[in-house]
């Protein structure tokens, strides 16, 4: 059985209460997604990013890591501090990208944003209720877990999306599963 690759950085402190080691862990393990999200990305050619394994009903490298940190941001940044991201989630789906560091940008400022949300986050308020525009209300803790869930979720598409682009390029097609013996 393999290990799991987000790892409890910081050791249980002893000092803390319960919930501050909490807050703590749902910081690491969220950096951790992105920072998987980000090595999904990496030395990959321009093409890549932007490439869809089918016309419709897909999306490329660039519109799930946009969407992952827009998750992010939203639902932990925006959630707990309270302070509008300006998100507008259909856009998420329209991301077109040049370069590798265009998605690393939005990954680290991401990163950046959950980090500070979570460390300005008193301990005594993950039960309280909060209200995100075009949402139901929900708990603190429920938008922090909603964000894990979700980045968990996309980080799959983008593993099996990079995959099919690396098996199309391996047999010189643009889609390999036009390639494939098996019909569809």
């Amino acid at each position: 059985m393999s290990q799991s690759p987000i790892q409890r950085e910081i050791p249980l402190d002893k000092g803390r209460n319960a919930v501050e080691n909490e807050l703590q862990d749902y910081s690491n393990f969220i950096d951790g997604l992105l920072t998987q999200a980000e090595e999904r990305v990496k030395g990959l050619p321009k093409q890549a990013f932007n490439w869809r394994p089918l016309e419709r009903d897909t999306n490329s490298l660039a519109v799930i890591v946009t969407h992952m940190c827009g998750v992010a941001d939203f639902w932990v940044y925006q959630g707990l501090s309270g302070e509008d991201v300006g998100r507008v989630r259909d856009n998420e789906f329209k991301a077109v990208v040049e370069r590798e560091d265009e998605l690393l940008a939005l990954t680290a400022r991401s990163k950046a944003r959950v980090r500070t949300a979570l460390e300005g986050c008193p301990s005594d308020s993950l039960g309280e209720i909060i209200k995100l525009p075009g949402r139901d209300p929900c708990t603190r803790r429920w938008a922090i877990l909603h964000t894990m869930d979700e980045l968990a979720q996309h980080l799959g598409h983008l593993e099996l999306t990079r995959q099919l682009w690396e098996a199309g390029q391996s047999c010189g097609s643009d889609l390999a599963l036009f390639k494939s013996p098996y019909s569809l």
